[in-house]
């Protein structure tokens, strides 16, 4: 009965470690480049990110800020920043977004899907 026990507190602790182990950490614009177009689950580091060309995104994608007041996306790119033509599930949770380019443009462009805007 002890094993069992020791094995549980371990199972535990590892778990309460590794919570959100799924989503992996963004800290560069670069990388939130990458993200947009490879899909995934990510926790973006307070900052603020610029998207300088237009993204199309095609697989299912988990953005996760730190708050609205401290992580905020600028994007750059016109006509469409953005573009969604999967049927795809897009969460975008905590993130503020801003538009500075140069000329007007729509900031997404949906076409199909499901999508969850949660303090944004």
């Amino acid at each position: 009965m002890k094993k069992i026990n020791w094995r549980l507190g371990l199972t535990l602790i590892l778990a309460s470690l590794n919570f959100g182990l799924g989503q992996t950490q963004i800290s560069s614009s670069e990388a939130l480049s990458n993200a947009f177009l490879t899909g995934g689950e990510f926790q973006l580091e307070a900052g603020r990110y610029e998207l300088t060309s237009a993204l199309t995104l095609s697989r299912d994608l988990s953005l996760k800020g730190q708050s609205q007041e401290t992580t905020t996306i600028i994007l750059k790119a016109s006509p469409v920043a953005l573009s969604v033509e999967e049927a795809i599930h897009i969460d975008i949770q905590n993130i503020s977004f801003e538009y500075a380019g140069e000329e007007a443009a729509d900031l997404f462009n949906i076409g199909s899907g499901t999508f969850l805007f949660t303090n944004c």
